[in-house]
């Protein structure tokens, strides 16, 4: 994460420092953007997968989180299972937002570099 904080700062720094032309700092203002909004989705993600993830380890069989009592365990029933089962698979779907999103993080760096003439 704070890879790409360092590339968006490095990115605002070359927009001032060098002169581009107007399409590629248009194109480079884009990349910005899209990469402020993806790391906002993102950190969005990882914290529904985290409460998701909570609520895996603490769901009872009528949906309620358990008491503060760490050694109580609810009995096994088929509303409890399937009740887990529809947040792992929520968690699953999470999962693959987030890889979406690494992969758009991955070719927006690509685009910088070819904007900025680095290969």
């Amino acid at each position: 994460m704070s890879k790409l904080i360092k590339i968006l700062l490095i990115l605002m720094s070359i927009s001032l420092v060098f002169s581009f032309s107007p399409e590629r700092y248009k194109k480079l203002t884009e990349i910005k953007s899209e990469m402020l909004l993806l790391t906002h989705r993102k950190l969005k993600v990882v914290d529904n997968i985290y409460q998701l993830n909570n609520k895996v380890a603490n769901i009872s069989p009528d949906g309620k989180p358990l008491e503060n009592n760490q050694n109580s365990k609810p009995p096994y029933t088929r509303q409890l299972e399937y009740n887990r089962r529809l947040l792992i698979e929520e968690i699953k779907k999470n999962e693959q937002e987030l890889d979406y999103i690494d992969k758009r993080i991955l070719a927006l760096n690509h685009d910088i570099r070819l904007c900025i003439g680095r290969n």
